[in-house]
């Protein structure tokens, strides 16, 4: 047993998984060195800003993390038709991955902006810090369908088996994120805005910078054609119904996961 653990085909197989694993690690290394930015630059700017921008990053955080895990059928359909020798179908996997990121994007920030504000002022929090956190909240809700653009985009780069492009796209989000804050928080630029709004602003501008390069990235691919990226994509009810269960799937298990972590 220990001879056929370190077989060729084993150690190829680890090598291959290892070599597809450490990008994806980084990317995700870098969506929580973002926030973590966030709370620095904040922190040091103003502890009452703080804790505004974690108020508002509460909620926010709970359905941008299932919204996420509703699009993971993007990265499992596109490894599994390009595995199975469809690659001609993976672009139609994308263009509904980008179809389901605008509409989820769009609900989930019609329901942050509805919501959330309420909760917070009702939530028994000590006097002004519910308003105080509204307005952040407000500005987190507006980023959800460009951020989820970028996470269908990614997903389906690295279901093609090409995780590097979403690795540096997002390590060079964040430093337009850093950017953004330390212009913005303090209000160098004299626009009347600062600490945890002007944060959550900077957090917006990153994610649309990641959106768009990643969107233009799979567009400029030499194989975008070949995978019909540009092509209406054909009905198949039984790929669609499946990208949709692993979808249902992984945003209820990060729900789950993510709400019972919160106090």
């Amino acid at each position: 047993m220990v001879q056929s653990l370190f077989s060729f085909r084993n150690r190829a197989t680890l090598s291959e998984l290892l070599k597809l694993a450490w990008p994806v690690v980084l990317a995700r290394l870098g969506i929580m060195t973002m926030g973590l930015t966030d709370a620095i630059v904040v922190g040091h700017y103003a502890s009452r800003e703080l804790a505004y921008h974690s108020l508002a990053w509460a909620p926010s955080s709970v359905v941008l993390t299932t919204a996420v895990g509703l699009m993971m059928g993007v990265q499992v359909m596109t490894a599994r038709l390009l595995g199975e020798g469809r690659g001609d179908e993976v672009g139609a996997v994308l263009r509904r991955g980008m179809v389901y990121a605008l509409q989820i994007g769009v609900v989930s920030m019609i329901a942050l902006m509805a919501l959330g504000p309420f909760g917070l002022v009702h939530m028994g929090l000590q006097d002004g810090l519910g308003e105080g956190a509204s307005p952040v909240l407000m500005i987190f809700a507006l980023s959800m369908p460009a951020y989820l653009i970028s996470v269908a985009a990614q997903f389906f780069l690295e279901g093609l088996h090409r995780p590097k492009a979403g690795m540096v796209a997002m390590w060079v989000a964040n430093a337009v994120n850093l950017a953004l804050n330390l212009l913005l928080v303090p209000d160098l630029l004299g626009l009347g805005l600062h600490g945890a709004q002007a944060s959550a602003w900077a957090t917006f501008g990153a994610g649309v910078a990641l959106a768009i390069f990643l969107v233009i990235f799979i567009l400029r691919l030499p194989e975008a054609r070949a995978w019909g990226v540009f092509n209406k994509p054909r009905r198949d009810r039984a790929v669609e119904r499946e990208q949709v269960k692993v979808g249902v799937g992984a945003g209820s298990s990060n729900f789950i996961e993510v709400g019972a972590s919160r106090p």
